[in-house]
């Protein structure tokens, strides 16, 4: 069903759960995304619900989407596991002010990592 063009259709079963949410439905949506923009929201939404966390956040990060991974971790609760890789990406991204504000909320998504900043 995922292969054909995906479109509205698509979407409206997968946002009323006509379609299972599994990992591999999921990482098929992303893979559709740059054809279909609104599946990688669907596909995230699915791979949160369930709880696949570090595997939103390695997906968020491969994107560089610095400022969604540390909003992801706060609202989820969860704790980054590789705080340097977050770091890293946001300082080759060149904005300081991007830098500045992973740095700051590791304090909160990363309590192992606080200490050494």
């Amino acid at each position: 069903f995922l292969n054909h063009s995906p479109s509205c259709d698509c979407s409206c079963r997968l946002q009323y759960h006509v379609i299972g949410d599994s990992t591999p439905t999921a990482m098929q949506l992303i893979s559709l995304s740059g054809e279909y923009p609104p599946t990688f929201q669907l596909a995230l939404d699915m791979l949160q619900r369930l709880k696949e966390h570090s595997l939103v956040i390695d997906i968020l990060l491969e994107r560089q989407r610095v400022s969604d991974v540390i909003n992801y971790c706060l609202s989820n609760r969860v704790k980054l596991q590789e705080p340097e890789r977050l770091l890293e990406i946001a300082y080759e991204i060149g904005n300081p002010f991007c830098y500045r504000s992973a740095v700051i909320a590791l304090r909160s998504v990363a309590p192992q990592f606080a200490a050494l900043l």
